[in-house]
């Protein structure tokens, strides 16, 4: 450690390992499933092990809602007009 320079300073300025950068979020499909209490679950699973699976949750009223999901997610309809 240089002199006049603290254990603090001195950590700091030591080099680090980085992490690894995890691969991009890539949805690879969604799975549909009936909820527990009458909704839908939308699971998104992606291309890669390092992101888990994410589970959307419509309520019973709320079909709409979840095919807006899936036509934004899939990207259904884009560039028609």
């Amino acid at each position: 450690m240089p002199k006049g320079m603290g254990a603090y300073e001195a950590m700091s300025q030591a080099p680090t390992m980085k992490t690894p950068k995890a691969p991009k979020k890539e949805l690879s499909h969604i799975e549909l499933r009936e909820g527990e209490s009458g909704g839908h679950v939308a699971t998104h699973h992606f291309t890669s092990y390092e992101h888990k699976p994410e589970d959307h949750v419509f309520g019973e009223s709320e079909g709409g809602k979840l095919m807006a999901h899936l036509k934004s997610e899939l990207h259904i309809g884009e560039g028609e007009e």
